[in-house]
């Protein structure tokens, strides 16, 4: 914003009243040091966990951050998920690219303190091995499941990492607290402390710090809250300081999420709301109205491209009329605003171009092209332009000076999110998991996005069942005449009326749900899809109006209790407030616990989400590490004595059926036969393979909702693989194979059984078991078909056998992948006319087999 218009003043802030009426504080560090102890408390028990759900794509598999300080560079300027993408053989799949690299850069810090590989960011061999004296010793295993491997390296000092996340979160809170308590609910003290006092134990927040990789959120939460105390401040003193601090805070916080955008907004709502700001916001909302008619119509007329013929006409005829329509009232209302809007249009057009630029970039970006980086000129115009040319807004020192700069932030910040994605992602996302709606038609996308809104509302209310994850299946797509979707729409839209008439009457309501509402547009698949159906993280800033919501409601309830003694008042809401912040401490202790590690978490929502394929597909996957742990390599009867209350025996009590452990897969898409009474009762399994058809329950029913599930197959053709039933490994992993080619997992899994089934066949070779050896050779050649090492093998088996014409075809397919494999080459010419049948039969000498 620039000049401020004649006649308008400065904010005015209200006297500050240091009494609490309800609560029993009888100076201002009393609160802090209660909302300090009880977030202690709450999250406290996090402190023993490891790492759980997207923790490793962030953190402990990130090359950036495994490399300490020197992995900087590449946070600040890389997308988040870069790393992964590169690690997964992948492009950016994700529309606008996730930037967010404040909170990973703290990662790298702890790195740098933990055990930084500056090198390459990988973790070296035996990285457990901290003494080097070879052996694997007790205390090398630092996760305590009697297996070394890079897990324990992973988990090394994990506890400071979710140190930082409780004490940063309480922070946060202590911050917001104080900008309820100096500038929002000035003359309500009580008020101000219940509202950060309720968001502070709400249960929904416990992803949020128990979730390593969430720290953005709480940093976000700190900067937003700062951005807020600066800027009032600002208005206050004038001070340029001030305002360098309050621009700093607003990048931070850009910097910690994006959502920080909405500040933009916030911020002027919250100084009519709450300051005595001679500012006619009717009147501003005239221009604004015209102006978004604009651009709707604007939308409509390129969307009208896309129509049939029938209605193209007609649909740029009403875009052309409302755009008009909207060009007339912004005409007529906006002179009083004249220097606002120059600014903001000025904003506008240089964000547009930079928006340009980057995207004609990477749709025709050739392989290897440097970007084009010209986007960088224009927050500097912008501060020249909008800045300081009009209105001279900079000498004022006013609030139109205030939102000016932070428009100059928010184009710098920008400027270093485009340097980092890609606007375009390389591939459209078809993976359900990252694209919820893929399935749904028009009416199913817009109805079951409505009732996830109604579903945010509710467990705000009632925080309770809590999961780590909604994506498919775990929500039923939604129909016109669903009865949830109908009171998701009533209730929104009554909301949003209720918002426009308590903000126009500069009620601290009408801010509450404001911010409430601002925050859902971001994440709730409104504005745009986020590539999730919802998350209990992802409320985390919506919150805010909702507990400011919940803190007036009670404090207002009580006040109109006048013929009701004072004290009674207060012992009714200490109590009733005891009641509910004892609940969610239960609730956010057991959360916690559920987040120990990706096995606790879940193995627990499996039960809570029984239809999330993500969820089922992870616990699946759990169960069969936890198949070689030293809890399930123990003899049957023995007690597991797992290590902490989550995990319990009875988890093991299970049945197996019958005919799914005896088949396994489809047989007829199988090309190799069982052997005959290879199985036993199932009933009589070990621990270990009690645990390993656990995991293949869950992940046949994952693949079952999501047939093209690529991690529910190579998780099943690893647990099939360690039961060593190798006809349904295969089938599986051929079955991600036709999926996903590249993916490294399944490299891994191949080379690992590729050379097991080599020196199976070699073994069984030598002990002149020919045809067992082609049996394991055959599956050599299946499993790696473009490997000419199986092909020369099985040939050989052939040979011994005397099927000499099999032999024959074998060692052909081993001389088309390597014209010059000498042994096959050998055994070509070591195959007569005679042999084949085509000649007098004459003797031969036997091949071996290489090893």
């Amino acid at each position: 914003m620039a000049k401020q218009t004649k006649g308008s003043k400065q904010p005015v802030f209200a006297e500050l009243k240091n009494t609490f009426k309800y609560f029993p504080f009888i100076n201002q560090k009393q609160p802090i040091i209660v909302l300090a102890l009880i977030g202690i408390i709450f999250y406290s028990t996090s402190l023993y966990n490891e790492y759980a759900l997207d923790d490793g794509i962030i953190i402990h598999q990130n090359d950036h951050v495994i490399k300490g300080f020197k992995g900087i560079p590449d946070i600040l300027t890389k997308d988040a998920y870069e790393s992964f993408y590169r690690r997964m053989n992948a492009t950016d799949q994700l529309a606008g690219g996730r930037y967010r690299p404040l909170s990973v850069v703290s990662f790298a810090i702890e790195q740098q303190f933990i055990g930084a590989y500056p090198k390459d960011g990988l973790y070296p061999q035996r990285c457990w091995d901290l003494n080097k004296n070879n052996p694997d010793d007790v205390e090398e295993d630092l996760n305590v499941d009697g297996v070394f491997n890079e897990v324990d390296c992973q988990v090394k000092d994990a506890s400071w990492r979710h140190f930082n996340n409780m004490w940063t979160y309480v922070l946060g809170c202590i911050f917001l607290y104080l900008v309820f308590r100096n500038y929002m609910f000035r003359d309500n003290q009580d008020m101000a402390f219940l509202s950060a006092l309720i968001f502070l134990a709400h249960p929904m927040h416990t992803e949020a710090i128990a979730n390593v990789k969430s720290r953005d959120e709480i940093f976000s939460l700190i900067f937003i809250s700062l951005t807020f105390l600066y800027s009032f401040r600002y208005l206050e003193d004038k001070k340029p300081m001030t305002l360098f601090w309050g621009c700093v805070m607003f990048l931070l916080a850009l910097l910690s999420k994006e959502y920080a955008v909405v500040l933009l907004g916030l911020i002027p709502l919250a100084v009519w709301t709450f300051t005595k700001h001679s500012f006619d916001l009717q009147k501003f909302l005239k221009p604004i109205g015209g102006f978004a008619l604009m651009g709707v119509g604007g939308i409509i007329f390129l969307k009208s491209g896309t129509m049939s013929p029938a209605t193209k006409n007609i649909a740029m005829l009403g875009a052309l009329g409302v755009a008009a329509g909207g060009g007339y009232v912004f005409w007529k209302s906006w002179k009083e605003y004249k220097n606002i809007f120059v600014v903001f249009i000025v904003f506008l057009i240089c964000a547009l171009i930079m928006l340009y630029i980057k995207y004609n970039f990477d749709v025709h970006a050739k392989p290897g092209e440097k970007p084009d980086r010209s986007f960088w000129l224009f927050p500097f115009i912008y501060a020249g332009v909008g800045i300081f040319f009009v209105g001279k807004a900079n000498a004022k020192k006013d609030f139109n000076t205030l939102m000016a700069w932070y428009y100059f932030v928010l184009l710098f910040y920008l400027a270093m999110r485009l340097v980092a994605v890609k606007l375009k992602p390389g591939v459209p996302d078809t993976e359900l998991l990252n694209n919820p709606y893929l399935l749904a038609d028009g009416q199913e996308r817009f109805c079951t996005k409505a009732y996830v809104l109604f579903k945010y509302l509710t467990l705000h209310f009632f925080p309770h069942p809590l999961s780590s994850d909604y994506s498919y299946n775990t929500i039923a797509y939604r129909h016109f005449t669903d009865w949830d979707f109908i009171a998701s729409i009533v209730i929104h839209l009554t909301l949003v009326y209720f918002t426009v008439k308590l903000v126009l009457k500069k009620h601290v309501l009408g801010f509450a749900f404001s911010v409430y509402i601002a925050f859902l547009l971001m994440i709730g698949n409104v504005l745009m899809d986020i590539g999730a159906t919802m998350g209990e993280r992802l409320m985390f800033h919506s919150s805010i109006g909702f507990c400011m919501f919940l803190a007036w409601m009670l404090i207002e309830g009580f006040e109109k209790m006048k013929s009701v003694n004072i004290n009674l008042k207060r012992t009714a809401l200490i109590g009733m407030m005891s009641v509910v912040i004892f609940l969610y401490g239960c609730k956010a202790w057991e959360r916690n616990w559920d987040w120990k590690s990706d096995i606790t978490l879940f193995i627990k929502d499996a039960n809570t989400m029984p239809n999330s394929v993500l969820v089922l597909g992870n616990a699946g996957a759990r169960w069969i590490d936890l198949a070689d742990t030293k809890w399930f390599t123990r003899k049957p009867g023995e007690q597991a004595n797992l290590p902490f209350a989550t995990y319990e025996d009875k988890m093991l009590e299970f049945l197996i059926d019958t005919a799914e452990f005896r088949d396994g897969a489809n047989k007829k898409d199988i090309m190799l036969k069982a052997p005959e009474g290879e199985w036993k009762n199932p009933q009589n399994l070990n621990m270990k393979q009690r645990s390993l058809y656990k995991g293949i329950a869950y992940l046949k029913h994952a693949t079952d909702l999501h047939p093209r599930y690529v991690n529910g197959y190579l998780n099943l053709g690893l647990a099939y693989y360690k039961l060593k039933r190798d006809k349904e490994a295969l089938y599986f992993w051929k079955h991600a194979e036709r999926l996903y080619p590249n993916n490294p997992y399944l490299k891994n899994y191949y080379i690992v059984f590729y050379n097991e089934l080599l020196q199976r066949g070699y073994a069984k070779a030598q002990r002149g078991r020919s045809d067992s050896a082609a049996y394991e050779l055959n599956k050599a050649t299946i499993l790696d078909r473009y490997n000419p090492e199986g092909w020369y093998n099985l040939g050989g088996a052939y040979y011994n056998l005397g099927q000499y014409r099999k032999a024959k075809e074998c060692w052909q397919e081993a001389l088309k992948l390597n014209p010059n494999h000498p042994q096959a080459l050998q055994g070509m010419r070591g195959i007569t006319p005679q042999m084949l049948g085509e000649a007098p039969v004459a003797t031969a000498q036997t091949m071996p087999i290489k090893k």
